[in-house]
């Protein structure tokens, strides 16, 4: 499955120019300062980077935000959220050529579970991103999509250092075919708060669920499951659902 266009008379010239500007890349490699960050990055991507400092950027998690002369605050929020817009695009992409008989909900749903916050965290941690990761953060509910979070930002890093086609190859080539099973994900059901409710009806018995922010000023939610008033299982999240069906999960498990 190809999902890159086709050559052109100036492919030759566009991969020439990638050619030198590798070796320029290389170059600035030897005689950088820094030369474990740029090894570890072509590690994850295959590639050194051309601009370490956006890479930096990307694993600085706003806890140890730098502060500008103008007070504007340098973390990694900004190549999150571009990081998040080429995920999609290229998952999307993948997606509609792979499933070309499937409708738009289908697709929708595929592309919501491999870009969902605990997928994304789980695969920064299997290529070692986690370990680059700059924070002060140490309390669990704080810390819930950090590692997804930064896996966001590092893309948006590699799509403005590198290009759209080049975070193109280390999706597609490095990330999907080692650590994305698209064929479980295609039939792993996460609705987990749906499945409970399910067990409850079948087995008549009551499932309640008590969700809240997990303190004041929060923008964490902290939900608890009840089975029949007693506590199966609780969960945080950036929302309500997402708490619900992180409880519901653990509840699941323990009924299993």
């Amino acid at each position: 499955m190809r999902f890159y266009r086709k050559p052109t008379p100036f492919s030759f010239f566009k991969k020439s120019k990638s050619v030198f500007k590798n070796i320029a890349a290389f170059i600035k490699y030897l005689f950088g300062k820094d030369k474990k960050f740029a090894r570890q990055i072509r590690r994850i991507t295959g590639f050194y980077p051309y601009n370490k400092d956006l890479y930096q950027t990307a694993l600085t998690h706003r806890s140890l935000s730098a502060r500008t002369n103008t007070g504007f605050m340098i973390n990694n929020e900004r190549l999150e959220f571009l990081g998040d817009s080429v995920l999609d695009l290229l998952i999307g992409e993948y997606l509609y050529k792979r499933f070309s008989n499937e409708q738009e909900g289908f697709l929708t749903q595929l592309r919501a579970r491999i870009v969902n916050g605990d997928n994304l965290t789980e695969l920064s941690k299997q290529i070692g991103l986690d370990l680059l990761v700059k924070t002060s953060v140490k309390s669990h509910s704080s810390n819930i999509h950090l590692y997804g979070d930064a896996f966001e930002a590092f893309l948006g890093a590699v799509y403005l250092d590198r290009g759209f086609s080049q975070a193109g190859k280390f999706i597609y080539k490095r990330i999907m075919p080692k650590y994305l099973n698209i064929f479980e994900l295609e039939h792993q059901n996460t609705n987990y708060k749906s499945q409970l409710i399910e067990w409850g009806q079948k087995n008549k018995n009551e499932i309640e669920f008590a969700t809240d922010v997990e303190y004041p000023g929060s923008k964490y939610f902290v939900s608890y499951v009840r089975i029949n008033g007693e506590n199966y299982g609780s969960g945080i999240g950036i929302s309500k659902k997402e708490a619900e069906q992180k409880a519901s999960k653990v509840a699941l498990s323990k009924l299993s």
